[in-house]
């Protein structure tokens, strides 16, 4: 599904980040249809490890993992990328 730029705005998330693959939110305000899914994320970050098994919609951007303790809303940085650079 494209980013619809008309409905998505990048101030909605904290942090854009190119080393990750996957994208993480944890204010559930920004998300409709949150759920849990079969198919679990395992983030690790420093020494830290985090199971994420529910996703939830980002009006105009599409499915992402939803973290309720995370600590930012932070988008794949190359995800987005390939995005804009596909859908030009």
């Amino acid at each position: 599904m494209p980013i619809r730029h008309d409905l998505f705005k990048i101030s909605q998330v904290d942090l854009m980040d190119s080393q990750l693959n996957v994208d993480v939110l944890s204010n559930n305000k920004l998300l409709t249809n949150i759920r849990d899914v079969k198919k679990i994320l395992t983030l690790y970050w420093g020494a830290r490890k985090a199971i994420i098994p529910r996703k939830g919609d980002l009006k105009g951007y599409g499915t992402v993992w939803f973290y309720p303790d995370g600590i930012a809303n932070i988008l794949s940085l190359g995800k987005h990328t390939e995005e804009v650079q596909g859908h030009k």
